[in-house]
């Protein structure tokens, strides 16, 4: 076969479309506008400490699950791979109890009931519906966008128990479930745990990964990730080019003509996939007359279908000393402050330490983070017009929680160091993402499993791959997609024969 694919991004979803382009026989080449590849999933150094941007787990790390098998394809599991695992999905402190949603969901419960009897029935519910969960698995072998009525039907009937929570939990947001709660300790790690706009499901699903056992961090965390799927595409005889951004798309007869690249040059070839942000592609390339149905109503119906984003600041911790922290996502009430014109009561911090490849003694790395919603990227935009009042802005913002880190946990007083600030903005001129979201649409509407065509109306030789198909993207969604667009492309050439 000599036909030539144009991959358009090099992140995850990419770099997958690009393995299982030759792997089918294709000629690839792939195209990044950034320096390097990696995209949303990146890492970098500073000061000498190293910054894991994306990584808080990955789903798909028991070598049981076909998600597994995929990754393994990618090259970023091999037989000797170390995985860390977080005993909890994460722990709050608050009126002199501390609380965890523990991966052992027995004991969890128990913890949970004993602090906040009140809410027995609820949290009986809760973890019921969570172990549930644990039965749901990732479909791997083919779009749910190209399952017809009668096999989403038989979808349903294989687990109604498993679909009727997810009707349930996409049908109300985070904010909403949690206020359902009597306990303030329980209510407030709910609300805490993610932006209060998106779905309650977020919540539940992310959970049934941890109890299962699927949720784990890599060996290495992003930076190895990418590079064992960048050294398998070049293996596979794969091209990758970098620092090439798309300046315009030339349209032809129902298909994509040649692709022009910044620097001038046309690049020619027989399918492209696109496998950046869409929102891009549509809006600010080819026109929205191609855009499907079910991704038009994600952007003309942002409260129906929120995404993730916020503010994060990484402090290293300049000692060596043994300190009493937390491990996973620890939560603790604190004096308010402001964050995109909006207070804030809790701090949310996560201690990089278990991978001492990356976060030796010396170097341990604390992360802290505000989830936000979309509409609040404005906010940022408008700031970041002015580049001194955003860079003050983020540093203030640094240091408030800086102070009430130091207040809560005295031995880390003059031993943190602000390494880096990222806000919505940030994601925005990475990767061209839409409102400077990190993580795909979710649902408010009752259909969890919400999925995206990877083929675009009118245009025979163009496809899509990335996070943004799936609700609720991150990067199982993103190696999956970029899997299904190849598919999309054989299955368009088998039409055709």
């Amino acid at each position: 076969m000599n036909k030539t694919v144009m991959i358009i991004g090099g992140g995850v979803a990419g770099l997958s479309a690009g393995i299982h382009a030759r792997q089918a026989g294709y000629k690839v080449e792939l195209y990044e506008m950034n320096p390097g590849v990696g995209g949303q999933c990146s890492a970098w150094k500073r000061k000498g400490y190293h910054i894991d941007n994306c990584l808080r787990f990955l789903a798909g790390c028991q070598n049981t699950e076909p998600l597994y098998e995929v990754w393994r394809n990618t090259g970023i599991f091999p037989d000797d791979i170390r995985l860390f695992r977080d005993p909890y999905l994460c722990c709050i402190e608050m009126n002199r109890n501390t609380l965890h949603l523990w991966s052992d969901l027995e004991r969890a419960r128990k913890e949970l009931l004993k602090a906040a009897p009140e809410d027995k029935t609820a949290l009986s519910t809760f973890f019921s519906n969570v172990a549930k969960l644990q039965r749901a698995s990732i479909p791997c072998e083919s779009s749910q966008a190209d399952a017809g009525v009668i096999k989403r039907f038989h979808a349903f009937l294989a687990d109604p128990a498993v679909s009727k929570i997810k009707k349930d939990y996409s049908s109300i947001t985070l904010g909403k479930y949690a206020d359902a709660f009597k306990n303030e300790a329980v209510r407030t790690m709910f609300r805490s745990y993610a932006a209060n706009t998106l779905p309650a499901l977020t919540l539940l699903q992310d959970y049934a990964l941890y109890a299962s056992g699927s949720a784990a961090f890599p060996a290495g965390g992003s930076a190895v990730m990418i590079s064992r799927m960048r050294d398998r595409l070049e293996t596979l005889g794969g091209r990758i080019y970098t620092s090439s951004r798309v300046q315009s798309i030339s349209c032809a007869h129902n298909g994509i003509r040649d692709v022009t690249l910044s620097d001038g040059k046309k690049i020619k070839a027989d399918y492209y996939i696109w496998a950046a942000d869409p929102y891009s592609l549509f809006f600010d390339h080819i026109g929205t007359r191609y855009l499907d149905p079910a991704l038009r109503a994600v952007y003309e119906h942002p409260d129906k279908y929120p995404a993730s984003t916020g503010f994060q600041v990484f402090f290293g911790i300049d000692t060596d000393e043994e300190l009493t922290l937390p491990s996973g996502l620890f939560i603790f009430p604190c004096e308010p402050f402001t964050a995109a014109g909006r207070t804030c009561k809790v701090c949310r911090i996560r201690l990089s330490d278990s991978d001492v490849s990356l976060f030796s003694r010396e170097r341990r790395v604390l992360r802290c983070s505000i989830p936000e919603s979309a509409s609040q990227f404005s906010f940022w935009e408008q700031l970041a017009s002015d580049k001194d009042a955003y860079h003050t802005e983020k540093y203030r913002i640094g240091q408030e929680m800086r102070e009430r880190i130091e207040k809560r946990f005295p031995a880390l007083k003059d031993h943190l160091v602000i390494l880096n600030t990222c806000s919505p903005v940030t994601f925005s001129r990475w990767c061209n993402a839409y409102q400077g979201c990190y993580k795909g649409f979710r649902c408010l509407d009752g259909r969890a499993d919400h999925s995206i065509p990877n083929t675009v109306r009118h245009l025979h030789n163009l496809f899509l791959a990335s996070q943004w198909l799936q609700s609720g993207g991150g990067l199982h969604s993103a190696v999956l997609e970029g899997k299904f667009a190849v598919q999309a492309i054989q299955k368009h050439e088998q039409g055709r024969r």
